[in-house]
């Protein structure tokens, strides 16, 4: 039992570190001054891309746990709880928005950024809808190809290699998504100077992506219940 919770407890953290990381690497671009955006982009890929690692964790625990002869309901309600986990993490760095700055900026000097007084904004942008619908469709994709996987392979066990192998081409297809949709819109708004308040937008549109694919883990859950 308590190896139960200590595995749930890392497969938890584990996607919410994730996401937070992702997201909040634009929040960290956000503090430049347009000068030396190179740099806050080669330093902040290098943040981002530690978020990799919680990533492998989720998976392998995840996949321990299903191999420990964990059933579809036990499965589907600790991705769920992970999400939602997910998702009050964004909700806290969006609403919390003086710390959050802090945090972030406490972060930036930690990876050797320059931000000088450059502070983050919440003014609307007529374009901020796209951002966050893109953001929303592209986060749901990434967080179905992390989360369906798992759940269809203790359904279906003998097939868990394809179903892995499944999995990673929805990680794929997302990343494509937020490659092509979200990103080329964030730069647009960096280039215009406007990356300060178009990342709440993107923050706001992950918040739903990750509630979206929190809502699809739920119904399994309580079909299998």
């Amino acid at each position: 039992m308590i190896v139960t919770y200590i595995i749930a407890a890392i497969v938890c953290f584990s996607i919410m570190f994730c996401l937070v990381i992702d997201t909040s690497g634009w929040w960290i671009r956000a503090f430049s001054d347009g000068s030396n955006m190179g740099t806050f982009v080669s330093k902040t890929n290098i943040y981002t891309y530690s978020g990799r690692l919680f990533s492998f964790t989720y998976m392998s625990f995840l996949s321990f746990y299903i191999e420990s002869g964990a059933n579809t309901f036990e499965v589907s309600k600790i991705i769920f709880v992970s999400l939602v986990g997910g998702a009050a993490a964004h909700g806290i760095l969006l609403n919390r928005y003086d710390y959050s700055q802090n945090f972030l900026k406490f972060i930036a000097k930690t990876i050797k950024l320059d931000i000088g007084r450059n502070k983050l904004s919440q003014q609307p942008l007529d374009y901020g809808w796209k951002i966050k619908y893109a953001a929303a469709s592209a986060t749901a994709i990434f967080c179905l190809g992390m989360s369906a996987p798992y759940i269809l392979a203790s359904m279906f066990p003998n097939f868990r290699l394809t179903l892995s192998s499944v999995g990673q081409i929805l990680n794929a297809v997302g990343m494509l998504f937020i490659l092509l949709l979200v990103d080329q819109l964030l730069y647009k708004s960096w280039d215009r100077g406007e990356l300060a308040a178009a990342v709440s937008y993107y923050n706001t549109g992950r918040i739903m992506g990750v509630i979206v694919a929190a809502m699809f883990v739920f119904v399994i859950m309580c079909l299998e219940y």
